[in-house]
């Protein structure tokens, strides 16, 4: 539930079982949102009643409960769902409370989908609506209601998991913060499940409640979303950069801020996740600004000191700034192709002349591209970065470094084939004007910030230049790409070798900022490079696995950074033509430049004796998260093909 209801004149009142029921506006418009079938208003009414009784039935069942124990309760239906209102009980009321609504709604399913299997086939061949209506019942009765009783706080198995938790919990240990780890970790277990799921092409849900829904109901291309390989890769990235983020929090998140802290970062994952599913030029501004807010309140919340601030209030201001440009360039987008759908932009940009660029369409591409360079910390669009990684919390900088940069490429990869003329990601060639764009972006991006990093003693800001130089290699990725790009599993190719190296440069960028967050303490954080000197004799393991970070942020054989590097060196060198193997060589120069900063990092923990010594804090999920991204960097040295085939499939026209 997204807040409390306000009332509004519009409501719609009535009373069912002498329980009155308010249904604000904002129901019916995000559930038409949801079920939104393109043209086909009667399927789209027809979902839209169909999610309307199954919330109703599921809170009906609160609400008599509620009353059965004696107190008043009102049933709200609000933006996607719903709640009753009831008051604080104790520890077995709750459970009857929380469990009655899940119970009333897989009761209701259970006795729809005993009444679709009583109805000849011919009649649901016959009657396409009658088929969708069940369809979308028993997706409210059955699967919503099954996915309910999760222990997720906003769920009601989460209602229920947490009354376990005030009824059986440690003494000694809040008990809300103790429901809201356990909350986080279901949440992300769920999400990983379900994208492993759809990876591996197995049902997420019980086979017998979807088997009547194998034949595609609508044409995705009209919808406001579309479900295909790039967007559960992105999902993929995305959830287990959250998890690990997740892991980093729990150190450094006390109790009067877990609440806020774990709520931005699932909504910034949320907007990750939008993007790569948009179908829509609105979708993909909402989904950027989805990551954009709570990443505002996430930087101010991590520390309260007058750096924090500065930090958060320079990035606020310079993101508001960059949402407006990609805005504006994505309305020059409309303006040229006079709708917002993705699938239609292709269509009319393709009916052009052959090799043919709208003046507009150029300077919208510019624009946008200027927008979202923010976001990636491109050059000349990177200099808040130093200031605001040194300024926030570690746990605030790993997220910064790794998940604008998914969600930046993630909304390039979906608006710039369109701009081409190509219909998709995989039949994209780069003109000639965005490859010339994304060659000076990618060359004057990974010089300058290798360069400026070896001039840095503070670490955090050389982790920030770091990452604005490997921004400047994944660019190498969008300068490169070529026609059909990654079809062949073991063809390299721009758009795959960006996609590859996405997820090897998240693992080991938080797995340094998780050592950092492991190795300070609330009153001493890590900041300068003296404050690692001697990290070998006095914290042996997290030394070790700040080295296999480094040497995989450098590059070097036996980890995954290699082949990450590699596969963009060989994307660009087999363009064959002057301007892509100048970048390939300047990839290459660049990444011996970077290795005599990176490993001066290894030089100072192993060969210099301690010149701070405080009191360790002990933050086992911090080194946990740590010590998963190096021992996963030098797993994906050892076995990256199921990588490459999963990022190969998610910019090709075929599945690995």
């Amino acid at each position: 539930m997204f807040g409390s209801a306000g009332y509004s004149e519009f409501d719609l009142n009535f009373q069912i079982f002498g329980i009155p029921v308010r249904v604000h506006p904002f129901f019916w418009l995000s559930t038409a949102f949801m079920v939104w079938a393109g043209d086909d208003l009667q399927l789209t009414l027809i979902g839209v009643l169909c999610i309307f009784f199954s919330v109703l039935i599921h809170e009906l069942g609160h609400a008599l409960v509620i009353r059965r124990f004696g107190y008043p309760s009102e049933i709200v239906l609000y933006v996607f769902c719903g709640y009753a209102t009831s008051s604080h009980f104790p520890f077995r009321r709750a459970l009857a409370v929380s469990a009655a609504g899940p119970a009333a709604g897989l009761l209701a399913g259970g006795l729809i989908f005993g009444l679709r299997k009583l109805l000849p086939e011919s009649l649901l061949a016959e009657y396409f609506g009658l088929r969708y209506a069940f369809s979308m019942m028993l997706f409210g009765g059955i699967t919503v209601n099954l996915l309910n009783l999760v222990p997720v706080l906003p769920l009601d198995g989460g209602q229920i998991m947490a009354a376990c938790v005030r009824q059986f919990g440690p003494r000694g240990r809040s008990s809300s913060e103790l429901a809201l780890q356990i909350s986080a970790g279901f949440s992300g277990l769920l999400a990983l499940w379900a994208a492993q799921c759809q990876n591996n092409q197995q049902s997420f849900i019980p086979y017998w409640v979807f088997q009547w829904l194998k034949a595609p109901l609508t044409d995705g291309s009209v919808g406001p979303f579309e479900v295909d390989a790039f967007a559960w890769y992105v999902r993929g990235i995305s959830l287990g950069a959250g998890f690990l983020l997740t892991l980093i929090l729990w150190d450094q998140t006390d109790d009067a801020h877990a609440a806020e802290n774990f709520a931005c970062l699932l909504a910034t994952l949320a907007g990750t996740s939008f993007v790569a599913l948009a179908n829509d030029l609105i979708g993909i501004f909402l989904g950027l600004e989805l990551v954009s807010i709570p990443t505002y309140i996430l930087l101010y919340l991590g520390r309260a000191d007058w750096m924090s601030r500065e930090a958060t209030i320079k990035y606020f201001l310079l993101s508001i700034f960059s949402s407006a440009m990609v805005l504006f360039g994505l309305a020059w987008i409309y303006g040229v192709a006079g709708t917002t759908n993705l699938a239609s932009i292709a269509e009319r940009t393709h009916r052009a002349i052959p090799g043919f660029e709208h003046g507009m369409l150029v300077v919208a591409q510019v624009i946008m591209i200027a927008g979202i360079s923010f976001r990636l910390t491109a050059v000349p669009f990177h200099f808040y970065a130093p200031d605001v990684f040194q300024g926030v919390a570690p746990s605030a900088s790993a997220m910064l470094s790794f998940l604008p940069k998914v969600v930046g490429f993630a909304a390039l990869l979906q608006i710039l084939p369109l701009c081409a003329g190509a219909d998709g990601i995989a039949a994209w060639t780069p003109t000639k004007n965005q490859a010339w764009l994304f060659t000076t972006l990618a060359l004057v991006t990974m010089t300058f910030g290798n360069i400026m990093a070896i001039r840095q003693t503070s670490v955090l800001r050389m982790l920030a230049w770091s990452s604005i130089s490997h921004a400047g290699y994944m660019l190498v990725g969008l300068a490169v790409a070529t026609e059909y790009g990654g079809q062949n599993p073991n063809e390299a190719s721009g758009q795959a070798a960006l996609m590859f190296y996405l997820p090897i440069y998240g693992i080991v960028s938080i797995g340094a900022f998780a050592v950092l967050a492991a190795a300070g303490t609330r009153s001493r954080p890590i900041r300068s490079l003296e404050d690692l000197h001697g990290l070998s004799q006095t914290r042996p393991a997290l030394a070790l696995t700040m080295a296999v970070c480094v040497f995989g942020l450098s590059g070097l054989p036996s980890t995954g950074g290699f082949l990450g590097k590699l596969n963009l060196f060989v994307a660009a060198w087999v363009v064959n033509s002057q301007l892509s193997r100048t970048l390939a060589i300047a990839l290459a120069a660049n990444a011996v430049v970077a290795a005599a900063y990176y490993l001066r990092l290894i030089g100072l923990m192993y060969f210099e004796a301690p010149k701070t010594i405080f009191e360790p804090e002990p933050r086992p999920a911090s080194a946990l998260a740590g010590g998963i991204c190096a021992v996963s960097t030098l797993l994906l040295f050892a076995s990256p093909q199921w990588l490459w085939n999963a990022a190969a499939a998610a910019v090709s026209l075929v599945t690995a």
